[in-house]
């Protein structure tokens, strides 16, 4: 479970925002201090339901850009997602990193 502090890749977590039935909203931050609402999602397992609609909400708001009002989608990072297309700075977390 992630906890106020935990990194996440080159995210630091420091405050909840939010949660909700399927995921946590956190405030997180990068070692150059940007801050960022980062999502959580409570299942990494793909035959789930929730983890199906956390892809197709990444797909949507990859395909909806930059949009007034609606938060820009930096990165997503599904479990089977390719390491070749990570941002700089990012590892592959191990099981027991993973939230």
């Amino acid at each position: 479970m992630a906890t106020t502090g935990n990194s996440i890749g080159p995210w630091t977590l420091h405050e909840k925002l939010g949660v909700g039935g399927n995921a946590t909203v956190w405030r997180a931050s990068d070692e150059d201090g940007k801050v960022v609402a980062l999502k959580l999602i409570n299942t990494t397992k793909a035959q789930h339901e929730p983890y199906r609609r956390f892809v197709q909400e990444v797909q949507f708001l990859q395909k909806l850009g930059d949009f007034p009002g609606v938060l820009s989608l930096l990165h997503a990072h599904p479990i089977d997602w390719d390491p070749d297309h990570a941002p700089p700075g990012w590892r592959q977390p191990t099981p027991r990193q993973r939230p």
